[in-house]
């Protein structure tokens, strides 16, 4: 654990020498994780421009009352966003 807190800002963060993925992505976040981070200084208020800079093609989807496991936390609406994104892609 303490290695986990003491590199935790590297965890959280983009590596800026990556090359951008020009292909589709799909990033689901909670609305509760995002502003606890945010609170924290970990992501910007707009966190778009950050992940558009790496992946000029995502889809970025906040979902309103569910937390860092969003996917348990409203899990049929993760699952629609899935299923609508890749049938999107295919």
């Amino acid at each position: 654990m303490p290695a986990i807190v003491a590199n935790y800002p590297e965890l959280v963060s983009f590596d800026e020498t990556l090359t951008p993925y020009n292909g589709p992505a799909l990033f689901i976040n909670g609305d509760f994780s995002t502003k606890a981070m945010q609170k924290d200084g970990l992501l910007p208020d707009d966190v778009q421009p950050v992940i558009k800079a790496k992946f000029p093609d995502a889809t970025i989807v906040i979902i309103e009352q569910a937390g860092h496991f969003v996917h348990t936390d409203k899990p049929v609406q993760v699952s629609q966003l899935i299923g609508s994104f890749l049938d999107a892609i295919d």
